[in-house]
């Protein structure tokens, strides 16, 4: 998943330089991701935002009079040469002005993992504010207005970003952060209670720098984000360029055939719309976030809508998937080990068997995994009459699985019918493909693996209940640069995600879309 180590290590400097060297370099490192934008074709028909109403506080009332604390201060010197820096480009006439866009960066110390703080990214210094669980965001002191960026006679709008581990860059459109629910470190709330447009990006930038463009959670603003990829030495660009309304355009024409259908309905995809008091949508939910709140205006049918999601595979995996007596070979969740598993599904189908050898002999250390679907209605989560506590359950030990909600990514389970699907990389490889809708298919090595088979139905994009579409991530997949998303938790297997390491490089460019 995110921040695997792979790419090419950089030397992290801790020389500070003297003060003017330091804005010396950084007006050079602006002047080159200028440029950079130009040669991307990232300038065209694009200008930076100019004017507005510039504050250096954040998106809450009243200002601060809290003195930075930089790395140097945490006894961790880091000199210039270290910076990420990001340039935020926007297109012309864009409906926000630089003043009603904030943004706040967020993550842990590299030197401590168990620190974690916010970034000032006008000056470039990190905030430790402590362990992550106590961690509740100041929107007045750790967020920033896009107009505070443009400085220094008016160079372009850019973020500088300090050694950071783990980290996330949130934006928010129209209205700031102290609108929001109040949230800790995992970040905003999705749901409708929260009624700002934002998105967000997840970013490292201490050792093997990357960054990676995730909407396992949520869609909300379509952008795109380039660097120097560590591991080819040429600039690649990654994300959705694409115009906002282009894209929910597409969520709206999901063909829904019969809005009854229990497995594999297409309408949980436009149950997940949230949209604030004005009706303006402010994202679409991944079902594999959704809290039973968010399915409907009602208990009733807020069941049926998850109910649908719980099942949603169903026939696919009993009728196709788990077919009595099948066999097939697969890779694991990771091509470069080309490692080739094969599977035999016994005579009941309900259990599937793994072995190492073409001969179905050697057993793998996970010999068997149990057919993942359950009877329509189970588990049974209904507030009334039911148990709500097996809403999103994993745990066969506690009751039966939410099988829709652990096969997109949220598996946890040590034991039971719920273990090895999100530890075991046989396992994931298999949720994952029963999510992209090839895990059927008994040429697993070659079909599992092309993403040109992916998110087909039962051909030429048809979904039926039999064979379904998972339209959630086969839009956003659609929309993406190279046909790379992260819609799933592990969508990354098979290297089909949007991650980019970008090493000695640190210079990113994010250009957002037309809202």
């Amino acid at each position: 998943m995110f921040f695997s180590f792979r790419g090419q290590r950089r030397k992290t400097s801790t020389r500070m330089g003297s003060p003017a060297g330091r804005v010396d370099r950084k007006r050079r490192s602006v002047m080159r991701l200028g440029a950079l934008a130009a040669s991307v074709g990232v300038g065209v028909a694009t200008t930076a935002l100019v004017g507005g109403n510039t504050r250096f506080g954040g998106s809450g009332s009243g200002g601060s009079a809290r003195l930075p604390v930089s790395i140097k201060d945490a006894s961790h010197a880091t000199g210039p040469a270290s910076m990420t820096t990001v340039l935020l480009v926007f297109p012309d006439h864009f409906s926000f002005r630089p003043d009603e866009i904030f943004v706040a960066v967020l993550g842990r110390a590299p030197w401590a993992p168990d620190v974690f703080g916010y970034v000032d990214p006008v000056h470039g210094t990190f905030h430790p504010t402590g362990n992550a669980a106590d961690f509740r965001l100041d929107s007045a002191t750790m967020t920033f207005s896009v107009a505070a960026l443009r400085r220094d006679g008016g160079q372009p709008l850019t973020l500088t970003i300090p050694p950071l581990a783990s980290g996330r860059v949130y934006f928010a459109f129209g209205r700031g952060f102290d609108a929001m629910p109040s949230f800790g470190a995992g970040g905003p709330s999705n749901g409708a209670d929260n009624p700002v447009l934002y998105d967000k990006f997840e970013l490292h930038t201490a050792d093997h720098p990357n960054f990676h463009l995730t909407n396992d959670d949520f869609w909300s603003v379509p952008f795109t984000i380039s660097a120097i990829d560590a591991n080819t030495g040429t600039r690649r660009v990654v994300g959705y360029p694409h115009r906002r309304a282009d894209m929910i355009a597409a969520f709206d024409s999901i063909p829904v055939l019969d809005a009854a259908e229990p497995f594999g309905n297409p309408s949980i995809f436009k149950a997940l719309r949230v949209s604030a008091s004005d009706g303006r949508l402010t994202r679409i939910l991944s079902p594999k976030q959704a809290r039973f709140a968010d399915w409907g205006g009602d208990d009733a049918a807020r069941l049926a809508a998850a109910q649908r999601f719980t099942h949603f595979w169903d026939r696919y995996v009993n009728e196709l998937c788990w077919r009595p007596n099948r066999r097939f070979s697969f890779y694991g969740k990771d091509l470069a080990d080309r490692q080739v598993f094969y599977g035999r599904v016994e005579p009941d189908g309900m259990t599937l068997s793994l072995f190492i050898d073409a001969a179905y002999t050697v057993p793998y250390r996970v010999p068997t995994l149990p057919r993942p679907s359950a009877r329509w209605g189970q588990p049974d989560y209904s507030p009334t009459g039911g148990d709500p506590s097996l809403f999103h359950n994993t745990d066969s030990s506690v009751g039966p699985i939410d099988w829709g909600f652990l096969l997109a990514g949220n598996a946890g389970a040590q034991t039971g019918d719920g273990a090895h699907w999100a530890s075991d990389p046989a396992a994931i490889a298999i949720a994952m493909s029963i999510c992209r809708g090839v895990m059927h298919l008994d040429d697993g090595c070659v079909s599992w693996i092309d993403p040109a088979r992916f998110y087909n139905g039962a051909g030429n994009g048809v979904a039926t209940p039999r064979m379904p579409i998972f339209w959630y991530a086969k839009l956003l997949h659609a929309f993406g640069i190279d046909a790379r998303a992260y819609a799933f938790s592990y969508d990354d297997v098979y290297a089909a995600d949007p991650a980019v390491y970008f090493g000695g490089r640190p210079e990113l460019i994010v250009q957002f879309g037309q809202m």
